[in-house]
C-alpha cells in the first residue's frame, strides 16, 4: 500500500513529541539537580540579586526549590539595607524569588518572575502635609523607578504577615498589618491586599486591570475597596492635615468601586456610618448624628466631575431625613448641586436642633417653620472665588407651609416653582387647597381651592421686597384677583414691615365679606358688619391694605373694603326693619363704614336714597347714622313705626291700627352701637297722600288723610297741613305735647303726646260707632275734636270734646238741651285696656262711667252733680242730687 504525505507527517510529529518530552524531562531533572546545590552559591546569588535591585540584600541561608517548570531561590533570615546608611535594615523572616529561565538565558542575566516575602517589617512616616513616606521607598529616584519597572514586569508578588510601623505627625505610633498578592498574566494584572490597623480599622482591596497602571491613558481596570472601622477618630489622626475642614467620630462601613477606562475614571461608594459626631476644624462646632448612609457614584466626563448619590439617609435625635437622589457637578470653578424629594420638616428640625448651624439660618427656620417637599432643588455656583456674586437656586415645591413672619403672610399647601439669583428672584405659584395666614389682619387663614400667580423678589443691603403680578384665586366666595407687595427692612426702622394687598371679587355672596374684614377694625364695628349684611349678591368687591403690619401702627396704614351689591339685605340695627338693597355700594375706609344705595326696598316701599354710615368716635364709641328717603304704601310706614324704637315711645298705641294709601318718608337716625343705654337720635318726616286710617281698638275710621306728620327725638311729634275725613266729614289733625313749654327739652319718657282731629260729628255716626243705642236721646251734629292721648307707660286713650252746639239732648228736665244751646261734652275711652271705664261728661251736671267689653255693657255709674260711684258688675248705679227730677220722663 502506498504511504501518503499525511502518514509521513504523522511519523514526524510523533518523533517531535517524544523528543520534546525527553527534553522537558531532562530540563526538569537538571533543574532539580541544580537548585538542590544552590546553597553553595550563596555569595554569588546574593551578588547577582544585589546587582539587580537598588538596595542590598543579605540572607542567613540560601536554598532552592523547583515547582512545576520554575526554579525558586529561597532566602531565609533576610534583611534589606537601604542606600541611606542612616536607616536600619528592613528585616524579613524569609523570601522566595522565582527565576525566568528562558529570559535569563536569553539576556545572560538573572530575570525574576515571582517574589514572595514573609514577615516584612516596614517603617513609615506621615508628614504634616499628609504624605505617607515609607523609609527607602518614597517613590522617588532610583528606587522609585525600579519599583515601577518591577511592578510592570513581575508575574507574581506575595507579601504575607507584613507590618508597617507608622509614625503620625503628633508622634503617635500605629501598627498596620499588611498582606498583598499581585499576579500578572501578560498585560492583565490582579491585586488582592489587606490592611489592618492596631486601632481597629480594616481596609481590603481587590483590583484587576489591563495595561500600564502608571499611565492612565494606557490602562483599563477596576478596583474594589472595603473600609471598616469602629473609630473614625483614629482615621482622622492618620489623615492629619489633609482633612477637608470637617470630620466625624464614630463607626464607618464603606465600600468603594472604582473603574478607569483609558483615562476616564468612575467611582462608586456605599457608606453606612453610625454614632457620628461631625465637627468643624479645631472643634469650632459639632453635630451629632445617629446614622448616615448613602450610595454614590463619581463619574468623569471631559472636564467635568459628577457625583451621583442615592438613598441618602440621615438620622438625628429620632428625626430621619431621606433624600432619594443627589447630584454634584464640578467643572472648572463652577459647582452645581441637585436633589429631589427634599422634605423640609426634618431639615428644619435638624437645623434648629443643631448648635453648630449659623444663627441666622437657625432664626429663619425657627421663625418660618417650613414644611413640605422640594420636588427638585438645584444650587449653582458659577465661580468658587466669588460665591456671593455668582449663584443661583431653583426649586420646585409642593405642600409647602411656612408660618407668618413679623406680620408677613404664612402659607399652607403651596405648590410651584422658585428661582433666586443674587439680589432678585421669582416664585410661580400654582396651588390647590391653598391658604394664606395674615395673623396681624385676620383671625382665620384665607383659604382657596385654587391659587395661581407670580411673585417677584428683590433685595439689597437695606430691604427685601416682594411684588406680584395679577393673582387668580378661587374660593368659596368665587373667583378673586389680587395684587400683593411686601417691603421688609433689613435694617431697623420705625415702621417695620409694610404690605400692599388688593383683592377683587366678582359675583359673590355677601356672607363671604367677613372673610376680608380685618380684625384691626373695632370689634363692635366688625360685629355690626357681620350682622348687618345678609343675603344677596356681590357684583364686585375689593379689599385694600396699604401700610405697616406691626401692632399699634394704625396711623401708618389704611384699610379699605368696597362691595357693589344687588338684592342684598342690610339689617343696620336690630330694632329697625332691614332694607333690601337692589343696587348699592358698601364701603369701609379704616374705621368708617358707608352703605349707599340709589335703589332699595323696605317692605313694598321703594327707597330712592339710602345712606348708612358707621364710624369710630375719638372715645372709641362706634356710631351709626342712617339717612333714607322712601315712597310707598302707608301700611309700610305704620309697620316701620311699630317695628322701631318709636313704638316704645307711644307704648304700642299703633300696633292694631291700619293704613291704606300712599306715604313718603324721610328717615334720619343716629345711634351709639357701643353704648346701648344712649338713646338714639331719630328724625322722621312723613307726607301722607290720601291715606285711609282705621284706629283699633276703637274701630274709628279716618279717610282721605293728606299732609305732613313728623317725629323728632329732640322735639317730639308734629304735623303740618294734615287733613282728612271722618264719617264723610272733613277734618284737620293737630299733634301736641301738653305740658311741654317752650325751652323745655322733650323727653319721651315723661312727656305725653296728643293727636287731635277737628271735625263736625253727627250723633248718629257716634251712636253707630260706639254701638250704644242708649245715646239715642242725642240727635243732630256739632263741631267736635277727636283725639288720642298717649301717656308714657300707659295705654292710649281716645278723647272726644265738643260744645254740642247743633245737637239736641232729649233728656229729662233739667238736663234737656236744645240744638242751639251750647253745652260742654267730653268722652274718654281707653284703647286696649279692658279694666278702664268709658267716661262721659256732660257739662257740670252729669258724669257717666261705663264698663264696656266687646260691645256689651257690664256695669255703669251715673253721677248727678258730682262724680259717679264706683262700678259694680251687673249694676247701673245713679248717685247725686238735682233740684228737680221729672220721674215720668225717666221711665217714658
Amino acid at each position: 500500500m502506498q504511504k501518503t504525505i499525511f502518514h509521513r507527517l504523522n511519523s514526524v510529529l510523533w518523533v517531535l513529541i517524544v523528543t520534546l518530552v525527553v527534553v522537558l524531562a531532562i530540563y526538569v531533572s537538571v533543574g532539580r539537580l541544580l537548585v538542590s546545590s544552590l546553597g553553595s552559591y550563596k555569595a554569588l546569588i546574593l551578588t547577582e540579586l544585589n546587582y539587580r535591585v537598588p538596595f542590598t540584600i543579605e540572607a542567613q541561608r540560601v536554598s532552592g526549590e523547583w515547582q512545576s517548570f520554575t526554579p525558586f531561590i529561597v532566602l531565609e533570615g533576610l534583611s534589606l539595607s537601604l542606600p541611606d546608611g542612616d536607616q536600619p535594615p528592613l528585616t524579613l523572616s524569609g523570601g522566595r524569588v522565582g527565576v525566568d529561565v528562558l529570559d535569563s538565558l536569553r539576556t545572560g542575566t538573572l530575570q525574576m518572575t515571582r517574589l514572595d516575602l514573609d514577615g516584612l517589617a516596614l517603617r513609615g512616616e506621615l508628614t504634616e502635609e499628609g504624605r505617607l513616606r515609607i523609609r527607602g521607598f518614597d517613590g522617588q529616584g532610583e528606587i522609585g523607578e525600579w519599583l515601577r519597572e518591577f511592578v510592570l514586569n513581575v508575574e507574581f508578588v506575595a507579601l504575607r504577615h507584613n507590618t508597617l510601623h507608622l509614625t503620625l505627625p503628633g508622634g503617635q505610633q500605629r501598627n498596620l498589618d499588611l498582606s498583598l498578592r499581585l499576579q500578572r498574566d501578560g498585560s492583565r494584572r490582579h491585586l488582592e491586599a489587606g490592611l489592618v490597623s492596631s486601632a481597629g480599622a480594616r481596609i481590603d482591596v481587590l483590583a484587576e486591570g489591563v495595561g500600564n497602571p502608571f499611565t492612565p491613558k494606557l490602562f483599563n481596570g477596576d478596583l474594589y475597596l472595603r473600609i471598616g472601622t469602629g473609630d473614625l477618630g483614629a482615621v482622622r489622626e492618620i489623615l492629619a492635615n489633609r482633612l477637608p475642614g470637617i470630620w466625624a467620630d464614630g463607626s464607618l462601613d464603606m465600600e468603594v468601586w472604582m473603574s478607569s477606562d483609558r483615562g476616564k475614571s468612575a467611582l462608586q461608594v456605599r457608606m453606612d456610618a453610625t454614632d457620628l459626631l461631625v465637627s468643624g476644624g479645631e472643634g469650632s462646632w459639632e453635630v451629632p448624628l445617629q446614622r448616615l448612609s448613602l450610595a454614590a457614584e463619581l463619574v468623569e466626563s471631559k472636564d467635568r466631575w459628577t457625583l451621583f448619590a442615592s438613598d441618602l439617609e440621615m438620622e438625628q435625635d429620632g428625626v430621619l431625613l431621606q433624600l432619594p437622589r443627589l447630584q454634584l457637578d464640578v467643572w472648572g470653578q463652577a459647582l452645581r448641586v441637585r436633589a429631589t424629594e427634599v422634605p423640609l420638616e426634618p431639615v428644619s428640625t435638624m437645623v434648629t436642633g443643631t448648635e453648630a448651624a449659623p444663627p441666622a439660618l437657625v432664626k429663619v427656620f425657627e421663625q418660618l417653620q417650613p414644611r413640605g417637599i422640594l420636588g427638585s432643588l438645584q444650587l449653582s455656583l458659577g465661580d468658587f472665588g466669588r460665591p456671593a456674586e455668582d449663584w443661583e437656586v431653583e426649586a420646585r415645591f409642593r405642600e409647602l407651609s411656612v408660618i407668618s413672619w413679623r406680620g408677613a403672610p404664612g402659607v399652607t399647601s403651596g405648590s410651584g416653582y422658585a428661582q433666586v439669583f443674587p439680589g432678585r428672584g421669582q416664585v410661580l405659584l400654582d396651588s390647590r387647597d391653598f391658604s394664606m395666614d395674615f395673623p396681624a389682619i385676620y383671625d382665620l387663614p384665607l383659604r382657596y381651592r385654587d391659587f395661581r400667580g407670580t411673585i417677584d423678589i428683590d433685595w439689597d443691603e437695606e430691604s427685601l421686597r416682594l411684588s406680584s403680578d395679577l393673582i387668580r384665586a378661587e374660593g368659596e366666595e368665587g373667583t378673586a384677583h389680587a395684587l400683593f407687595a411686601l417691603d421688609a427692612p433689613l435694617v431697623k426702622d420705625n415702621i417695620g414691615l409694610q404690605m400692599d394687598l388688593l383683592v377683587g371679587l366678582q359675583n359673590s355672596h355677601p356672607v363671604h365679606r367677613v372673610k376680608y374684614v380685618p380684625k384691626v377694625l373695632n370689634e363692635t364695628l366688625r360685629n355690626w358688619l357681620t350682622d348687618s349684611i345678609g343675603e344677596g349678591t356681590v357684583d364686585q368687591g375689593a379689599f385694600l391694605w396699604r401700610g405697616a403690619l406691626k401692632r399699634g401702627a394704625g396711623d401708618l396704614r389704611t384699610v379699605q373694603l368696597a362691595f357693589n351689591v344687588t338684592d342684598t339685605e342690610v339689617n343696620y340695627h336690630p330694632r329697625w326693619p332691614p332694607v333690601s338693597v337692589k343696587q348699592g355700594i358698601i364701603l369701609i375706609d379704616d374705621s368708617d363704614v358707608s352703605v349707599w344705595a340709589n335703589r332699595a326696598q323696605l317692605y313694598q316701599s321703594e327707597i330712592e336714597q339710602l345712606s348708612v354710615e358707621a364710624w369710630l368716635e375719638p372715645d372709641a364709641q362706634v356710631m351709626l347714622a342712617v339717612d333714607a328717603a322712601m315712597r310707598g304704601p302707608a301700611a309700610d310706614g305704620l309697620e316701620i313705626l311699630n317695628g322701631s324704637p318709636i313704638d316704645d315711645i307711644v307704648s304700642g298705641a299703633f300696633q292694631d291700627w291700619s293704613l291704606e294709601g300712599g306715604l313718603e318718608v324721610d328717615l334720619q337716625l343716629e345711634m351709639n352701637l357701643s353704648n346701648k343705654a344712649t338713646p338714639p337720635g331719630i328724625e322722621v318726616a312723613t307726607r301722607w297722600q290720601d291715606v285711609a286710617m282705621h284706629i283699633q281698638p276703637g274701630n274709628l275710621p279716618v279717610g282721605n288723610i293728606s299732609g305732613d306728620f313728623s317725629y323728632s327725638s329732640t322735639g317730639g311729634f308734629s304735623s303740618a297741613g294734615l287733613a282728612g275725613q271722618i264719617w264723610r266729614k272733613p277734618l284737620t289733625v293737630q299733634v301736641s305735647h301738653p305740658g311741654l313749654t317752650p325751652g323745655k327739652a322733650y323727653d319721651p319718657r315723661t312727656v305725653a303726646t296728643e293727636v287731635w282731629v277737628a271735625t263736625r260729628v253727627d250723633m248718629a255716626d257716634v251712636i253707630q260707632w260706639l254701638n250704644l243705642d242708649m245715646l239715642a236721646f242725642a240727635t243732630g251734629d256739632a263741631e267736635a275734636s277727636v283725639g288720642v292721648r298717649i301717656d308714657p307707660g300707659r295705654p292710649p286713650t281716645l278723647l272726644v270734646a265738643s260744645d254740642l252746639q247743633g245737637i239736641s239732648l232729649d233728656l229729662p228736665i233739667p238736663w234737656r238741651k236744645a240744638a242751639a244751646e251750647p253745652r260742654q261734652f267730653s268722652l274718654a275711652m281707653p284703647l286696649g285696656a279692658e279694666d278702664l271705664p268709658l267716661r262721659i261728661k256732660l257739662g257740670e251736671d252729669l258724669a257717666l262711667n261705663l264698663d264696656l267689653r266687646e260691645g256689651q255693657l257690664f256695669s255703669g255709674a251715673l253721677g248727678i252733680g258730682g262724680d259717679p260711684a264706683a262700678l259694680e258688675q251687673g249694676v247701673l248705679r245713679i248717685t247725686g242730687e238735682a233740684p228737680l227730677v221729672q220721674g215720668d220722663e225717666w221711665t217714658a
